[in-house]
């Protein structure tokens, strides 16, 4: 994955440990900082992220919101030395997502009549999020709030209208579910408050007791 042409990376976590590695320098040369650096704002302003004083892989960041962060690692060989940021203007060497919130999904359902005056649903939708995964909203339903649930739709866009028409084998009375995903595999879904009827109850009979009937003509 890439962006703006230098890799992309997907985090969930605001923490983590970063693998780096060096040029190879005479052993007695001086202990070098590894200093690495942040922006986000394409390389207008840079903030440092993480410091590692041993010259060893790797270093720890932290990053104080989700968010998509640009980075860059600079190395110095004066560790007691003034900082060493990257001059403004300077371009990330790659990209971090740091994506732990699950999208935003909003969901409204307008009973409607079908063109054979069959009951049909009107289900109307948008999720929101910065790294939302395309094509990864999906529409449900249960007979009961927390499921489990039956697929109506999926691969859809990110907003939308669906307009469905259940099967005669439906419940009467249905949830509607509507769920999306993010490219760091956060969900986010909406379901409806109360449920929804979609067909009149069935009558439902049992068979009781059996008799047998004279042979005709007996």
């Amino acid at each position: 994955m890439q962006y703006r042409g230098q890799p992309l990376r997907v985090s969930t976590s605001r923490r983590f440990s970063w693998d780096y590695e060096i040029q190879s320098r005479a052993p007695e040369e001086r202990p070098l900082r590894i200093e690495l650096w942040s922006t986000r704002d394409g390389g207008v302003t840079w903030q440092r992220a993480g410091i590692d004083t041993d010259g060893a892989s790797p270093i720890d960041v932290s990053v104080p919101t989700a968010g998509l962060y640009g980075f860059r690692l600079e190395v110095t060989s004066d560790p007691g030395g003034a900082a060493t940021a990257p001059p403004s203007g300077t371009s990330p060497e790659t990209w971090v997502a740091v994506d732990d919130v699950p999208p935003q999904v909003d969901l409204e359902v307008t009973p409607t009549s079908g063109a054979d005056g069959r009951a049909s649903l009107e289900i109307r939708y948008t999720s929101r999020d910065e790294l939302l995964a395309p094509a990864s909203v999906k529409i449900s339903f249960s007979p009961h709030a927390n499921g489990p649930w039956s697929t109506i739709a999926s691969g859809l866009d990110a907003e939308g209208v669906h307009r469905w028409e259940p099967e005669r084998s439906a419940p009467s009375r249905v949830f509607v579910r509507v769920e999306a995903r993010d490219v760091a595999g956060n969900t986010g879904h909406a379901v409806t408050s109360e449920p929804l009827t979609v067909a009149p109850p069935r009558v439902i009979g049992h068979l009781r007791g059996l008799r047998e009937l004279p042979a005709p003509g007996g």
